[in-house]
């Protein structure tokens, strides 16, 4: 069942939810905006050769070592944490 059909149902049947439940949905949701502008950024086309693919690779952005592509993983990363924390 989905996560957010879930905390809805619990909501309209009067449950509460834990401070500590709602500070990670506010997190999980926090991680996943700027997770999924980072995901639907072009860097990399897996249909093009290698040195084609190359050409769509912008400059690290993260302690000049770090590009998009990374911090899409990280943020990613803490969504998956912080929204299983939820449940």
């Amino acid at each position: 069942m989905n996560i957010f059909a879930e905390l809805c149902l619990q909501f309209v049947n009067g449950e509460r939810q834990s401070l500590e439940s709602k500070i990670y949905l506010v997190l999980s949701l926090a991680l996943w905006a700027p997770a999924l502008s980072f995901f639907f950024d072009k860097e990399s086309s897996w249909r093009a050769t290698p040195a084609e693919s190359r050409s769509f690779n912008t400059p690290c952005m993260l302690f000049d070592f770090y590009d998009a592509h990374d911090i899409w993983h990280f943020l990613s990363a803490g969504g998956l944490f912080t929204t299983f924390m939820v449940m």
